[in-house]
Order: C-alpha cells, then structure tokens, then sequence
C-alpha cells in the first residue's frame, strides 16, 4: 500500500509530487481533533506491530480544496501514477 494525499504549500506549485518515505516514526505524536489522519494511522500501525519498516507516501500540492467534480489539469493524477507504477514496477 501506497498512501496518497493532497497537500498544501506556500508557494503553492499545483501538481508538483513529493515522495516521502517514513522509517521507524516517533513514538510520540499530537493528535489531530478531527479524526484519524495518517500520522495516526501510522501510529496505532507502529504500536499494533503492522508498521512495515519503510513506508513510501506519495503527496500531491495543490491551490484549491473546495467541492467540485474533477481535478484541477495540474494535479491531474496521471503523473503520480505513473510514478507510483514505476517504483512498483522496479
């Protein structure tokens, strides 16, 4: 499993894809007050003994999170795919 998340910057670059890899993740974290995100997911992985021992997350900036049908041309999803593809591939 690959996570892949929509992230924002300042200066936000639309469409730009980061790959972050996480290996042996604190112990200690602060939570969020609005549910499970994936550093929570992360943790309760880590203290249930699922954690793998590397974790590759892929991120995609984007400039807007409003509701509409669709994303935007510069984050369309093709270029994270394919970049996921070749790392499974490889």
């Amino acid at each position: 499993m690959i996570p892949v998340d929509a992230v924002r910057a300042a200066p936000a670059h639309p469409g730009r894809v980061h790959r972050l890899t996480v290996v042996d993740p604190p112990g200690e974290r602060s939570r969020a007050v609005h549910g499970l995100d994936l550093g929570d997911a992360v943790e309760l992985a880590r203290v249930l003994g699922r954690m793998p021992a590397r974790l590759v997350r892929y991120a995609v900036e984007v400039a807007d999170v409003g509701f509409r049908e669709g994303l935007s041309p510069p984050v369309a999803a093709d270029r994270v795919v394919d970049r996921i593809t070749a790392e499974l591939t490889t």
